[in-house]
């Protein structure tokens, strides 16, 4: 019996995932650098248990513009502004048994970001962030086939309510950089 649900678990997967991107970057002044650019994401990804008669063919496509402005206030001091829009397309076919969900849904993000930077000393800088990220709903994760070889079959159908997840991160850093001879050094302290 349990050499039945191990051989259940085992199934036929393949995943194509390409991305691509073009980036410019743009000296406006000695005090001011634009940089801009735009990425191209593609996923798809088909996965059948014949023995759970389970099967996924999902395709992912991630298109995100970005752009952010570095301003060099003065010598001790910079900041960073900028932000990424993601336009996100997923189509999938879920089919359990006799069952057949179809899913097709776009998403558009906008994530902010921002730092200010200050030289303590020429080589002792301080850095403050805020970061936003996001993770785009899917149905297709590596966790299905943990979950099936330990005995639990899993089935994921993305609701059509579903929102995109978000997270915010704040983080402060202390970097020291320096050279001893031929060899170059940092010393970041991070939180």
């Amino acid at each position: 019996e349990e050499d039945l649900l191990a051989i259940n678990a085992y199934g036929v997967s393949s995943d194509l995932s390409i991305a691509s991107g073009v980036q410019y970057a743009y000296e406006i002044s000695n005090k001011l650098m634009l940089t801009a650019g735009s990425e191209h994401q593609f996923n798809r990804v088909s996965d059948e248990m014949p023995g759970y008669d389970r099967a996924i063919d999902q395709t992912v496509q991630v298109l995100g513009n970005y752009g952010q402005l570095e301003w060099q206030v003065m010598e001790e001091w910079s900041f960073l502004f900028g932000g990424r829009f993601d336009y996100l397309s997923i189509d999938g076919i879920y089919e359990l048994q006799a069952d057949r969900f179809d899913n097709e849904q776009q998403f558009g993000v906008f994530t902010p970001r921002a730092s200010t930077m200050f030289y303590l000393q020429p080589k002792l800088k301080l850095r403050l962030s805020y970061a936003q990220g996001y993770r785009g709903p899917q149905a297709f994760d590596e966790d299905l086939h943990i979950e099936t070889v330990g005995g639990a079959a899993l089935f994921t159908r993305l609701d059509s309510e579903l929102q995109t997840e978000r997270s915010n991160s704040y983080n402060i850093s202390l970097d020291y950089s320096g050279q001893a001879g031929l060899f170059e050094f940092n010393f970041v302290v991070d939180a």
